[in-house]
């Protein structure tokens, strides 16, 4: 899937992630390596990609697996890759680099705090209908992370009334969660009847032996090479270690070996690394949340805590959202921190906020500018630039 915004955008190594949206580097999108952990998973993704709606009176014997997919296991285990390959697989979406192309191939996206969110965003604003019709109109429709609809009753109504629509018109649909569909805490019995209606799949964080391979690939991705006994430094207490935390540690083994002036990742590195030490790296502090949002809130004209605090004035939220999405990009964090920094519960809507930045940065010049200045500032502050 190509990168959602143009080559070079951003001349900073952390990942910016969003619903549709690729590492901001010059590499594009990590690789989706198989590995046992995701192996029937990436079975169940090939399939639903595969999905022809079955024509008048064809055997139901002779089809392949149905429309609706659910993808289920821990934070960081790989499901947006797993939904990320099901776009590429989508032949029709396949080059679509924004959300704004998406909609327009018949492709909805949402995490569930987003879908959550955006619901509330139409209901103040007294008319829901155009979010509705998107969602019942689908051809292909994605929900990520679906303990963000818990105790959200409307958005789960919302979210079963898309499901069938979809199916009726012969669309496909694919979800993701932490846990099985009966273990969703507060969420309907008639949403947990739709989700085991269709394929579920789990998907577990790597063992050791594929950690392994995980970060062989991720080095080959930075043009590097991990040597046999950098890996095994690297992951001798890996076992249970998430796709997302093998990816940090790849980028830090990255800045690590750029310092020590090589592109190879040498046991020497790695058992640096792995004891928690930074003598190889540059003796600057590495970019804060606390920086990034301060930079942010003045280029913008209001205090950090406006920023931070929850609210929907029309000159804080395109802040708030620059905010996010900087804080993502410069620092690195992860999305839970992001989410915990900006006093929200749930990183949910830091996706959501992602989303919207990516929209809104492409659209508005304004905006943009205040992006690319806020970005200047803080390049020069930072170890990677």
């Amino acid at each position: 899937m190509a990168d959602a915004r143009d080559a070079g955008a951003s001349p900073f190594a952390p990942a910016l992630r969003g619903p549709g949206t690729t590492a901001v580097t010059d590499r594009g999108p990590a690789p989706l390596v198989e590995i046992p952990e995701n192996a029937a998973a990436l079975a169940a993704v090939r399939a639903l990609a595969d999905f022809v709606p079955p024509r008048d009176g064809e055997s139901p014997d002779a089809l392949p697996p149905g429309p609706r997919l659910y993808l289920h296991g821990p934070a960081g285990c790989g499901k947006t890759r797993l939904i990320d390959e099901l776009l590429r697989l989508d032949r029709a979406t396949g080059g679509a680099r924004t959300a704004v192309e998406r909609k327009a191939a018949g492709v909805v996206r949402f995490t569930g705090a987003g879908l959550a969110a955006a619901l509330d965003e139409a209901l103040v604003g007294g008319f829901p209908g155009p979010l509705r019709e998107d969602l019942l109109e689908a051809r292909l429709l994605i929900v990520e992370d679906l303990a963000g609809v818990r105790a959200k009753p409307k958005t789960q109504d919302l979210l079963i009334a898309a499901l069938d629509a979809v199916e009726r018109s012969g669309g496909r649909a694919a979800l993701t969660g932490p846990c099985l569909p009966g273990e969703l805490p507060a969420v309907s019995p008639r949403l947990i009847d739709r989700l085991r209606g269709g394929v579920c799949a789990s998907v577990a964080t790597p063992a050791r032996e594929s950690a392994s391979e995980l970060l062989r690939r991720f080095a080959e991705h930075r043009r590097a090479r991990a040597t046999p006994a950098a890996l095994r430094t690297l992951t001798a207490d890996l076992a249970g270690t998430s796709v997302r935390e093998l990816e940090s540690i790849a980028d830090r083994m990255g800045e690590l070996a750029r310092a020590a002036g090589t592109s190879g990742w040498t046991a020497e590195i790695a058992a640096a690394l792995a004891a928690g030490r930074a003598d190889a790296v540059a003796d600057v502090p590495p970019l804060s949340l606390g920086t990034v949002s301060r930079a942010v809130a003045g280029r913008f004209g209001l205090s950090v805590d406006q920023l931070r605090r929850p609210g929907r004035s029309a000159t804080v939220v395109p802040a708030r959202q620059a905010g996010m999405a900087l804080c993502r990009e410069l620092t690195g964090e992860s999305l839970a921190a992001v989410a915990k920094h900006f006093g929200r519960s749930d990183h949910g809507t830091v996706m959501y906020a992602l989303k919207r930045f990516e929209e809104r940065e492409k659209k508005d010049a304004a905006f943009r500018g205040h992006v690319a200045a806020v970005r200047r500032e803080l390049r020069r502050r930072s170890p990677l630039s």
